[in-house]
């Protein structure tokens, strides 16, 4: 099921950006690229400036995650997918969407 993010789900969202986050390790710049990638504050942060993040769930788990920013003429997308066994599900919800 896709879904609007809430505040409740800050910690997992947070827990999927850093699990995803070494797939692009090498892509990302040296210089931007660390371990946690993204901490709970820099999450906050970035929903605080205006992301909004929607998510794929199964069975109340939500698996991964999308963040949308509105920027007035330009918005910008960003997916975060788990490294595990569901990236076949939540593939098929960047499919979907």
């Amino acid at each position: 099921m896709i879904r609007l993010c809430n505040t409740s789900d800050t910690e997992i969202i947070g827990q999927i950006i850093n699990d995803a986050a070494p797939a692009y390790k090498g892509v990302i710049p040296d210089d931007r690229y660390h371990e946690p990638y993204m901490t709970i504050e820099e999450l906050k942060h970035e929903v605080n400036d205006g992301v909004v993040f929607w998510g794929y769930a199964e069975n109340d788990v939500l698996l991964g995650v999308m963040g949308i920013q509105d920027k007035g003429d330009v918005s910008g997308t960003l997916m975060y997918e788990p490294t595990n066994a569901a990236v076949e599900s939540v593939q098929s919800f960047c499919l979907i969407w």
